[in-house]
């Protein structure tokens, strides 16, 4: 074994100092190896487990709002409030869950789903293949079943190419944004983006077998 690999996790570096007409070799500072992108098990499971309250709290809302016998308006913006934020949650889920890449491609087009395994995304021009677990299969049913009611109590009528997609203060459909998904997920996990999302699944499918 290489002597500078004979203490566990430390590999000393030196650099050629020839300023006293020498070459004597210097011992440099320790750099940091590796991504700052990335994220702990934990952490990505404590981030999930709110955003899934944040969801649950919107929804509860309705609830409050229709009791207590708010506008038509407020009842409306809870509705907003709580789509919008499942939205966020099934397109985090997404990235995660296939390390799709967050700038290209956000949302499945309708043209490539058909509600098996199997995806199609566009990405930097081509078209990429994704698998869809079990998990997220699921997950996508239940959200285009929410999204179907929201539409009927919001009289939404426009339809979109994207599967999944936010609604603005006018009950109209707007296509998702890297930069819109950012300011939400900035809420719940400051200083993390969705990017950091596709490198966790990429570590983990390049270290849990399973």
């Amino acid at each position: 074994k290489a002597k500078y690999l004979s203490i566990p996790g430390i590999i000393k570096q030196f650099e050629l100092d020839t300023s006293q007409n020498g070459e004597s070799k210097v011992c440099t500072p320790a750099i940091m190896l590796g991504s700052r992108r990335s994220l702990d098990d934990k952490n990505v499971s404590l981030f999930f487990q709110s955003l899934q309250k944040e969801v649950e709290d919107a929804k509860e809302s309705i609830y409050v709002k229709c009791s207590s016998q708010k506008s038509s308006s407020a009842n409306h913006a809870a509705l907003r409030d709580y789509y919008n934020k499942a939205t966020y949650r099934i397109a985090l889920l997404f990235i995660v869950l296939t390390g799709a890449r967050p700038t290209h491609s956000i949302s499945i087009l309708s043209d490539y789903y058909s509600g098996s395994d199997i995806t199609f995304v566009k990405d930097k021009g081509v078209l990429r293949q994704l698998i869809l677990c079990d998990y997220l299969q699921q997950e996508i049913k239940h959200y285009l079943s929410l999204q179907t009611v929201i539409r009927s109590q919001l009289n939404i009528h426009t339809e979109l190419d994207e599967l999944w997609y936010t609604c603005n203060e006018k009950n109209i459909p707007i296509a998702l944004t890297c930069r819109e998904l950012r300011l939400f997920m900035h809420k719940l996990w400051p200083g993390v983006v969705p990017y950091h999302l596709r490198h966790f699944y990429c570590h983990c499918a390049n270290s849990h077998m399973f």
